[in-house]
C-alpha cells in the first residue's frame, strides 16, 4: 500500500477542520447565550413588576377598606414578608370633583374642604419603573 493511499485511508479531522469547527461553534453559542441572558432577564423583570401590580392592587383595596374620607392620609413603608424588597409610598391631595385629575389647594376653613381626595398609591422595587395607581375618596361615603 502506497503512502498516499495510507494518508487517504485515515480517519479524523485535520487541524484546520478543528480550527474552523471551533470558529462556527463560537458564532453560534455567543448569540445565543446573549438572547437566553436577556430573556432570563425580561423573565425576571416581567415577574417583579407583575408582583409590584399585585402589591399596588392589595394595597389599593386596603386603603378602600380601612379608610375613609377623613381619615386617609400619607403613608409609607414596605411591604411584609416576603415582599420586604418592595416599598410603598401613599400621597392624598384634594381633586376637583367634575375632573378628579386636577388638583384643588385648599386653604382650610372658612371655605368648604374640596368633596374628594385622591390617594395615589406607588409601589416601587429595585430595576422597576414603579407601579402608580389611584384611589378616589369622597366625603358622601362613610
Amino acid at each position: 500500500m502506497s503512502l498516499a493511499r495510507k494518508i487517504k485511508s485515515k480517519k479524523g479531522f485535520t487541524l484546520i477542520e478543528l480550527i474552523f469547527e471551533i470558529i462556527v461553534l463560537t458564532i453560534l453559542i455567543i448569540p445565543t447565550t446573549i438572547l437566553l441572558t436577556q430573556l432570563s432577564i425580561n423573565v425576571l423583570e416581567t415577574e417583579i413588576n407583575s408582583t409590584a401590580t399585585d402589591l399596588c392592587i392589595d394595597k389599593a383595596e386596603e386603603l378602600l377598606t380601612s379608610f375613609t374620607y377623613a381619615t386617609i392620609g400619607n403613608s409609607a413603608g414596605n411591604f411584609a414578608a416576603p415582599f420586604q424588597s418592595y416599598s410603598y409610598i401613599v400621597t392624598t391631595q384634594y381633586v376637583d370633583a367634575t375632573n378628579p385629575d386636577t388638583v384643588v389647594v385648599w386653604a382650610g376653613p372658612p371655605d368648604p374642604e374640596p368633596e374628594y381626595k385622591r390617594a395615589t398609591i406607588r409601589v416601587s422595587h429595585a430595576g422597576i419603573t414603579d407601579v402608580v395607581s389611584p384611589v378616589l375618596f369622597t366625603k358622601d361615603v362613610p
